[in-house]
């Protein structure tokens, strides 16, 4: 992703799920765990689109 402060990377689980997101320097700006219903929460202050299975969240908060 690539905002106007940087580029950022996803770093994602074997389903596809952020479980990261890291600066260019390597550095951890987001992190994300998921309860047992793929509802996510993370620490850090970046947005990201992408959530449980790398499915994308609409503004409705709906994941398709």
């Amino acid at each position: 992703m690539v905002t106007p402060t940087g580029s950022y990377y996803y770093l994602a689980d074997g389903l596809g799920s952020t479980m990261a997101m890291v600066d260019s320097t390597g550095m951890v700006q987001k992190s994300y765990t998921y309860d047992v219903y793929g509802k996510p929460a993370a620490t850090g202050a970046l947005a990201n689109e992408f959530d449980f299975a790398g499915q994308q969240t609409d503004p409705t908060g709906l994941q398709y």
